[in-house]
């Protein structure tokens, strides 16, 4: 659980705001742990959130979003990226045909003079 999950946790469960605050990380969780263990219940009713858990919970729905963004995004970048690859590979082929195109036209020139050579030589 994060650091802020337990200090909204704990401020449900009548601590203090100002004072859970101060706590480190191990202070959180001895604490939670003591409130888990004396089988307590959260306050009766809504617990007025001050500004920095209000802060604190605004920040929890900005990560989330950005985590359930994440597989999104990534799908979006797969997307373009096969997009462009797509894009590379016509390219490609369309180059092959023209070289191949003039390939072509370039042997039939040769075949022609040759031909023309020949038909000089045997008059």
């Amino acid at each position: 659980m994060s650091d802020e999950r337990l200090r909204v946790k704990l401020v449900t469960y009548g601590y203090e705001e100002k004072t859970v605050l101060t706590w480190e990380r191990e202070d959180l969780l001895a604490r939670y742990a003591d409130v888990m263990t004396a089988r307590a219940r959260p306050k009766v009713g809504l617990v007025a959130a001050g500004p920095e858990v209000k802060k604190m919970r605004l920040e929890l729905e900005r990560q989330k979003l950005e985590f359930e963004m994440r597989p999104a995004e990534a799908d979006r970048i797969e997307r373009e990226r096969q997009a462009e690859l797509e894009k590379q590979k016509l390219e490609f082929e369309a180059q092959k045909a023209q070289s191949e195109r003039i390939e072509r036209e370039r042997h039939a020139e040769i075949e022609k003079e040759k031909a023309k050579k020949q038909d000089v030589l045997e008059r």
